[in-house]
């Protein structure tokens, strides 16, 4: 019984996180839209700025996705069918950060502004609807 009581408490932490995490998501992925098309338009410290803290709270996101994919497997693990799919969606993201890094450092601002404009954001807009999916699963 014991084990219960823990799985539904770290369902009820999960779902609290989730909530947070939604709307974090939403906030980067505004804030790339927005640095994308400054950055587009000039190059200057406050674009910069706003990347770097843009990457910084990205990277506090997958640490996040990736604490909340051993919590899932858990309840996995425990005897719930829950799906993994929207945790793993965000491992393809680390060949397109490395894809970013080499524009940045190349100072190939058309090519970040399109790596960003067209891969980053639809791809944290596709983890947004995997996050609310993976949600509803645990409610």
């Amino acid at each position: 019984m014991q084990n219960k009581i823990n799985n539904e408490d770290l369902k009820k932490v999960l779902l609290k996180e989730i909530n947070s995490a939604h709307e974090v998501l939403i906030q980067i992925t505004d804030g790339f839209s927005e640095c994308t098309n400054t950055l587009r338009v000039e190059q200057n410290e406050n674009v910069f700025t706003l990347l770097s803290e843009l990457i910084k709270n990205l990277n506090l996101f997958v640490d996040f996705i990736k604490e909340l994919k051993t919590g899932v497997d858990h309840l996995n693990e425990s005897g719930h069918n829950l799906p993994v799919e929207p945790l793993i969606h965000w491992d393809k993201s680390l060949e397109l950060f490395k894809n970013m890094l080499e524009s940045f450092e190349g100072s190939d601002w058309v090519t970040l502004c399109d790596l960003m404009q067209y891969e980053l954001i639809p791809m944290l807009k596709e983890g947004e609807e995997k996050l609310v999916n993976l949600k509803s699963a645990l409610q």
